[in-house]
């Protein structure tokens, strides 16, 4: 049905079609998850070509991070992320984009642990000009537990499922979260079907040499010290969320 005056010539489908990008049908349209479907997409990476938006970091060696065309949730490819051979030690994926304050951001991704050795880090540093925020959510597939970290450094459990890992099968779970930069404040955790209001809780403040930045690192472990990597896929940041 046609909106307005009739000289628009046009229905509300087409309309909102035209203020659509690409890559905001994909976040929306291609998602089973309705809270995919929330903010401005700034970017979706399906690791889809290559690793040429993401370096590698490291606190200690054998790691490694590699696009793999074996495993899949969206496209040809996922991000593998190989840990250090220290347990206690990490191997990462970062990445960084300009910081744009329009609302809450919202940083989503899928994960497959292959051990219940796994921990992961998923870091989203919001720094404006101004000084910022580490946010950081851990996933433990050995306690089974997923935490946000508090500003005084603690994790607090905000869901405790079954299982987190999978030793063979690509079963692939599904965060989302999301951040108040205005407040410098967590806003909103989801996993898979659910989701907590972790608002009023601010994490450690961020250091960084580049201001209004957001920087994303997924930060993979291996307690045992056997290297069992993880996936990452459909990764996406978002502005504007409610």
């Amino acid at each position: 049905m046609a909106r307005g005056h009739p000289d628009w010539g046009v229905n509300t489908g087409s309309f909102g079609q035209h203020e659509l990008d690409l890559s905001e049908n994909a976040a929306r349209l291609g998602s089973a998850y309705s809270f995919l479907r929330s903010g401005k997409v700034i970017f979706v990476d399906d690791i889809d070509t290559n690793l040429s938006h993401w370096i590698a970091e490291n606190t200690g060696p054998g790691g490694a991070i590699t696009r793999d065309t074996t495993y899949s949730f969206f496209g040809s490819g996922s991000l593998k992320i190989t840990p250090a051979t220290d347990g206690g030690q990490n191997h990462a994926a970062t990445r960084f984009t300009p910081l744009i304050e329009s609302g809450n951001v919202g940083l989503t991704l899928l994960l497959w642990l292959t051990s219940d050795k796994n921990k992961v880090w998923v870091d989203l540093y919001t720094v404006p000009d101004t000084g910022g925020r580490a946010q950081r959510i851990q996933i433990d597939a050995d306690a089974q537990t997923i935490s946000y970290r508090n500003s005084g450094g603690t994790y607090v459990t905000v869901f405790s499922p079954n299982t987190l890992y999978h030793g063979s099968a690509p079963v692939w779970m599904l965060l989302k979260l999301v951040v108040d930069v205005d407040n410098d404040e967590y806003e909103r955790l989801y996993f898979n079907d659910q989701v907590s209001d972790i608002s009023g809780n601010s994490s450690p403040v961020a250091a960084s040499a580049w201001p209004s930045i957001i920087q994303i690192s997924i930060r993979a472990f291996d307690t045992s010290g056997n290297r069992a990597p993880i996936y990452v896929d459909g990764v996406a940041l978002t502005i504007d969320e409610p």
